[in-house]
């Protein structure tokens, strides 16, 4: 990877995918989105932050249909989930019908335009 190409935010697993966050040793805080200036609670910075990983399942909050854009193929569905962690991100959802506001998500890797692109997908009803 070239050294100015930007790290990547999340991987696809077996059990789905996860989001690269920051961990600090000195106050417990996971920093998301990672970040070269160190933990945004208590200012440590160095090796006091390692790598964690922060399950991407969470909970719809919002959702808008785009219906223009100047790259993306259209409509798609762009939303602000909160995750189990308690951050909240801006992804593309997947899947036919409406968005379930309150409804349970999960995330996924996506091939959109010759990449991959986070997206999340209703989980199933149990």
């Amino acid at each position: 990877m070239p050294e100015d190409a930007p790290a990547r935010t999340w991987s696809a697993t077996p059990g789905g995918a996860v989001i690269h966050a920051r961990h600090c040793a000195r106050c417990g805080t996971i920093v998301f989105p990672p970040q070269e200036y160190g933990c945004t609670t208590c200012g440590a910075h160095g090796d006091v932050l390692t790598a964690a990983d922060i399950p991407a399942h969470g909970t719809l909050v919002a959702a808008v249909v785009v219906h223009t854009h100047a790259t993306f193929p259209v409509p798609f569905t762009m939303a602000e989930l909160k995750l189990d962690s308690g951050h909240v991100i801006r992804a593309l959802l997947t899947g036919e019908g409406e968005p379930r506001h309150a409804a349970r998500y999960r995330g996924i890797g996506l091939e959109i335009g010759g990449g991959q692109r986070l997206a999340f997908q209703l989980e199933a009803a149990e």
